[in-house]
């Protein structure tokens, strides 16, 4: 358990981990910390795209060679439409200062295929960050701050903001949750 706690690299992860464990049914709970082991080796299998992200943009202040992305802003803020109310695309599109999302071309594939309530944490996280990256993301390890964390729920994703490009790029998500 403490072990889980430590690998998550944002504190609302590890809420959701520590209420998961105390509010599971005896029963159900094997599965439940299966599904946060998996949410840590996911993270931990893409350190080293994190790392060459970090290193890249402190040398040369771009994404790394080999690692495609693509504006996928529209997609997240469909994923957001349940929702409405001020975070939607009503408010997202036309609230001046904004963050084009843009993801890991594997990483969209799979956030894809994730159960609907999954993308719709993802995209709630995401579509609050991208009006301002730095006050809605933790730092992601001890780098000052270039690679950032966003979480909800049983999602936590792992991203660069592009402060001059006004662009987000999501270079992992992680999911703790079942199917």
């Amino acid at each position: 358990m403490d072990r889980l706690h430590v690998a998550l690299p944002h504190s609302a992860p590890r809420q959701q981990l520590l209420q998961d464990v105390n509010l599971t049914p005896i029963e159900d709970l094997p599965a439940a910390l299966d599904g946060w082991a998996s949410a840590a080796e996911q993270l931990e299998a893409a350190r080293p795209r994190i790392e060459a992200a970090r290193a890249r943009m402190k040398t040369c202040g771009v994404l790394p060679d080999g690692l495609e992305a693509r504006d996928v802003t529209a997609d997240v803020l469909r994923d957001t439409e349940p929702r409405q109310g001020n975070r939607g695309t009503a408010a997202g599109e036309g609230s001046g200062v904004t963050c084009r999302l843009n993801f890991a071309t594997d990483v969209f594939g799979t956030c894809k295929q994730r159960p609907g309530l999954a993308r719709r944490d993802l995209a709630l996280a995401l579509v609050d960050a991208r009006q301002d990256p730095l006050a809605c993301s933790v730092p992601y390890g001890q780098d000052g701050g270039i690679i950032r964390t966003v979480a909800q729920g049983h999602v936590t994703a792992v991203i660069l903001p592009g402060h001059d490009t006004a662009t987000m790029t999501v270079l992992t998500v992680a999911y703790a949750g079942t199917a």
